[in-house]
């Protein structure tokens, strides 16, 4: 359902245009009732159906319906088609106006989309490369996931004293490259919380998504 309450009827249109004009008073009911359907259309501005379909929808018969789209398709004050007894009927005002919005709403949500990405991934200050860090092979946000991951808490010997195993840096990075930023983020967070006797190396931590745990 449409949620703005109305929309913007010009009698202009309706009085001064000819081709509607031509048409008998059966024909122009029809249509303006046909508009008010359009409204609530899926498409606004256009609707698609059977001839009983049609008939339904508008509380006319068939045949009276048919009438309409002979006057409709003579006079063209609407785009109107048959194929195969699929009737397609578009007011140009109402759904050139929704595909402009429709554009629009396209735009914001991509403008949105990528501003939001920058503020997922922060820019490096580098000179050479705004998403790697100094060596140029694996990114600025990897290297602050790795210096907080800690991993594997192993004993030398058995005693009191050991050291963290993290693994494989290069094949943790081969996993982190196909998380989606989101996820590059959630890991990021709980890296500091990795480490333990039964945490595993980077590379099983990441593909297995271990913060979620």
């Amino acid at each position: 359902m449409n949620r703005r309450p109305a929309f913007q009827f010009y009698p202009a249109d309706w009085r001064k245009d000819p081709q509607l004009q031509m048409c008998n008073m059966a024909t122009q009911g029809t249509w303006i009732n046909i508009i008010c359907c359009m409204w609530e259309a899926p498409e606004e501005g256009k609707l698609e159906g059977s001839w009983e379909d049609f008939s339904r929808l508008l509380g006319i018969s068939v045949t009276d319906f048919k009438k309409f789209y002979i006057q409709a398709n003579k006079h063209k004050f609407a785009d109107v088609t048959n194929c195969n007894g699929f009737v397609t009927i578009i007011n140009r005002r109402i759904y050139n106006a929704f595909l402009e919005r429709e554009r629009a709403k396209k735009g914001m949500r991509a403008t949105r989309a990528k501003q939001q990405n920058e503020n997922v991934t922060p820019h490096s200050s580098s000179s050479t490369s705004s998403s790697t860090s100094k060596n140029n092979i694996y990114s600025v946000q990897f290297e602050n996931f790795w210096k907080l991951f800690k991993g594997r808490w192993d004993k030398n010997g058995g005693g009191d004293y050991g050291s963290y195993s993290k693994g494989s840096k290069a094949e943790a990075f081969k996993i982190w490259e196909k998380l989606t930023p989101n996820d590059q983020q959630k890991a990021t967070s709980g890296a500091e919380g990795s480490a333990g006797k039964y945490t595993p190396d980077c590379y099983r931590w990441l593909r297995e998504k271990r913060w979620e745990r």
